[in-house]
């Protein structure tokens, strides 16, 4: 088989952003390509960073969310589409599902959340008619966002935390590793007394918490932090919530290999912690 039906057959059963960022199949057929390049101290020694979207990001996104939601009125109450990220998208509505017994009504706070695709994994998996969906991202995405739903559809786009008061659970999907001040957030999500803070895909490691570039996204070039294991535990240890949950994501497009050995991340990991009672 040749290299372009390779390509094509990949393109075909994999989302335009997921084939974009692995960037799976090299103009020379090598697999795979630099997901991460550099080992900095911290975000400003990286230079000719770049903002996290572009004007194609933004549009290949809202392309997708948009047919996301569509698929889920054609086909609600049918099984969802697998797809490559099914291992971590299928986490949040798991956990809300746990969660409805207890409470009435769920409030959860999708921070960095895009336009609204967890969301509507919890909508393909969960009844949500009693849950309240928040979403913060920057501001293109909000607006974006906000064209997607129609009003009877229980999710808010929200300009700045300080919207919220309280939240039961707090939601960082493959968010907070671009973060600068990672901890001045945590801190801040933390004093939305969420029962539940649920991490998914986030590289971390034995090392210590280091910044590196994401290169992987082609126009792009992301400051991004490789995280500590132990030192992520600590932080919510110290505002004491327990880590009750942990597992490792396989994703094949992305390596370490350029980078020396105590600096290598087998995958990225998820992890949810739990608020201890006082």
């Amino acid at each position: 088989m040749n290299m372009q039906k390779v390509k094509n057959m990949i393109k075909s059963v994999l989302p335009p952003l997921f084939v974009k960022a692995c960037r799976i199949i090299t103009k020379n057929g090598r697999l795979p390509l630099n997901t991460f390049e550099g080992i900095y101290e911290n975000f400003s020694d990286i230079k000719n960073a770049t903002g996290y979207d572009s004007q194609e990001s933004l549009k290949d996104t809202y392309t997708e969310t948009v047919e996301k939601f569509r698929n889920f009125l054609v086909d609600e109450k049918i099984l969802p589409q697998p797809t490559p990220r099914s291992q971590i998208s299928n986490l949040l509505p798991m956990l809300v599902a746990t969660f409805m017994d207890r409470e009435k009504e769920i409030s959860i706070l999708d921070y960095g959340g895009g336009m609204g695709t967890s969301y509507i994994d919890c909508l393909n998996s969960i009844d949500c008619a009693n849950i309240k969906y928040y979403v913060i991202d920057l501001m293109k995405k909000i607006e974006l966002g906000r064209k997607i739903f129609p009003q009877e559809y229980s999710i808010l786009f929200l300009e700045d935390i300080s919207e919220l008061h309280k939240v039961n659970i707090v939601y960082l999907g493959s968010t907070l590793q671009y973060i600068q001040d990672y901890k001045a957030l945590l801190a801040e999500l933390i004093s939305k007394a969420p029962k539940y803070i649920l991490l998914t895909d986030h590289f971390m490691g034995k090392m210590k918490t280091f910044a590196t570039t994401q290169v992987n996204m082609q126009g792009r070039r992301m400051a991004y932090w490789i995280f500590e294991l132990k030192e992520i535990i600590q932080l919510f240890r110290d505002n004491n919530y327990s880590l009750i949950y942990k597992s490792v994501n396989y994703q094949p497009c992305h390596h370490f290999d350029n980078f020396p050995l105590d600096y290598r991340v087998a995958g990225s990991c998820n992890l949810l912690f739990r608020k201890e009672d006082s």
